[in-house]
C-alpha cells in the first residue's frame, strides 16, 4: 500500500467491483483510454480486471482509494525484452473527483514503486492529444515531454496525435 494525503493507492481487491463499476462506466472516461477499457464498465468486466490485477506479483496495477472507496486506477505495464525496464504508466479517476488534485498526487506517488520496488530505469505515458488535464497531470508530476507523435491513435474512429511523456530514474545516485 502507498499512502496518500487523499486515501492510498493498493492492489485491488475483488469488493472494489461496485465501486468501479460506479465511477469506470463513464463514456468520458473511456474517451481518454485505450479501447481495451470497456464501454459499458459492467460487473462482469470489472470482476475480469480485478482478477487479472491480482495475478500480478509484484502488484503494478494499483486501485486509488479515498477513505470509503476506490475512486480511480492507476497502474505500471512493464515492456519485455530489450524494454524491460520501462513501463507504461496508465491511470483514470471518477468523474467526481476531477480536478482536485488526486491524480497528480498518485503519479507523483507510483513514481518511487516504479523505480526502487520494479528497478525501473524509465516511466512513460502517451496521453491523446486532446487531454490536456492529463498533460498536466504529468508536467506537474515531473514528467518531460519528449514530443508529439503525429498519427499514432485511433480512437473512436478518428486519427489522432498523442502526446509521449517520460520520467527516468537517476542513476548517479
Amino acid at each position: 500500500m502507498i499512502k496518500t494525503t487523499f486515501g492510498s493507492l493498493r492492489p485491488y481487491a475483488l469488493a472494489d467491483v461496485e465501486s468501479l463499476v460506479k465511477y469506470a462506466d463513464n463514456p468520458k472516461i473511456a474517451a481518454n483510454l485505450r479501447d481495451g477499457f470497456p464501454s459499458p464498465y459492467t460487473r462482469e468486466k470489472g470482476l475480469e480486471f480485478i482478477n487479472i490485477a491480482l495475478a500480478k506479483n509484484p502488484p503494478t496495477l494499483f486501485a486509488i482509494v479515498d477513505s470509503k472507496e476506490m475512486i480511480g486506477g492507476i497502474g505500471l505495464m512493464v515492456k519485455e525484452d530489450v524494454h524491460r525496464l520501462t513501463a507504461e504508466l496508465g491511470y483514470w479517476l471518477g468523474e467526481p473527483y476531477w480536478g482536485r488534485g488526486i491524480l497528480t498526487e498518485a503519479v507523483r506517488a507510483i513514481i518511487p514503486y516504479g523505480f526502487e520496488k520494479l528497478g525501473l530505469l524509465r516511466i512513460y505515458a502517451e496521453p491523446y492529444d486532446f487531454n490536456l488535464a492529463s498533460c498536466r497531470v504529468l508536467e506537474k508530476s515531473g514528467f518531460v515531454f519528449e514530443g508529439r507523435l503525429k498519427n499514432n491513435v485511433i480512437k473512436n474512429g478518428i486519427v489522432r496525435d498523442s502526446m509521449l511523456y517520460a520520467i527516468t530514474r537517476n542513476l548517479a545516485s
